[in-house]
């Protein structure tokens, strides 16, 4: 069950992570994952456990975007299991950097981002090492929720298919 509400909340409809196709994915350790760390454990930052985008440094994963994609919104952080850990987060637009946390350790706060994605065609949620190793690099994009604009859907969609198709 998804966190994020689904239909008109602020400006536009917002997509959870796990409505989006991955079309590309690459994890140093386990797998990219929806809803769960890396390892395909429950992906925990602090006392709560969260629905995302889980990923082992370095790794990424590549959406497809469509027409009338507006924000990309998400927590960044490194996964309690383990020790140490720093890594960047980075939102890359069509080959551009959009947005780089800089250094995130283990232990830090979360880092809020909000990210314009208007005429991107293809983004790409990436996870790099700090540049001083992968050990404890486990990541996670916390609530990571794709914007777009109302009577937009992402493609490959279910809710995008049903509306061509007359059903809803």
């Amino acid at each position: 069950a998804s966190v994020v509400a689904r239909g008109e909340v602020g400006k536009g409809l917002k997509f959870p992570v796990g409505e989006m196709v991955i079309a590309e994915k690459s994890s140093a350790k386990g797998d990219v994952n929806i809803n769960r760390a890396c390892d395909g454990l429950p992906a925990k930052v602090g006392y709560n456990r969260w629905h995302g985008l889980g990923m082992h440094a370095p790794g990424y994963a590549t959406f497809g975007l469509g027409k009338g994609a507006m924000f990309f919104h998400a927590g960044c952080s490194i996964l309690d299991k383990g020790v140490g850990g720093s890594v960047v987060f980075n939102v890359i637009g069509d080959g551009r950097l959009l947005h780089s946390t800089g250094v995130v350790r283990h232990g830090d706060p979360i880092r809020e981002i909000k990210v314009d994605i208007r005429d991107v065609k293809e983004l790409r949620l990436e996870v790099t090492d700090a540049g001083d190793g992968n050990e404890g690099d486990r990541t996670y994009w916390i609530d990571a929720v794709f914007e777009y604009k109302p009577g937009c859907y992402p493609p490959g969609n279910v809710f995008n298919h049903s509306r061509q198709v007359g059903i809803l």
